[in-house]
């Protein structure tokens, strides 16, 4: 049996007073995909991670309780963008990405959970 994939991401909001619809972008089909699994102690600084071939996804998962700044870039130069010290995030990746940076305020003490898919 060929292996395959779906990634789907939804967001439900409730008690807003003006309400909300459910946020829910189209799924994501994978008709080939790959999967690693990275457990990462960052280091102060940028860390380059890297991409396996034929990746479609990434899924951050900081460390629970995590106060320390982390931010994506796509290389060490950018300024990048901020990401959340605790939630988890899918970051879909475009064709050709072999690797990008994930710049630590400071030394992590836990590993950071790095998914592929």
């Amino acid at each position: 049996m060929a292996a395959s994939g779906t990634v789907t991401i939804s967001c439900t909001l409730t008690g807003l007073a003006q309400g909300a619809p459910p946020i829910s972008p189209p799924s994501a089909s994978l008709p080939t995909p790959v999967y690693e699994s990275l457990q990462v102690t960052l280091a102060s600084g940028a860390n380059t991670i890297t991409v396996p071939a034929g990746a479609s996804y990434v899924f951050i998962t900081p460390p629970s309780g995590n106060t320390i700044g982390l931010t994506w870039k796509g290389v060490s130069a950018d300024t990048g963008t901020p990401i959340h010290p605790t939630f988890s995030g899918a970051i879909p990746l475009g064709p050709g990405v072999t690797n990008f940076v994930l710049d630590a305020a400071s030394v992590f003490s836990l590993p950071t959970t790095i998914s592929f898919a």
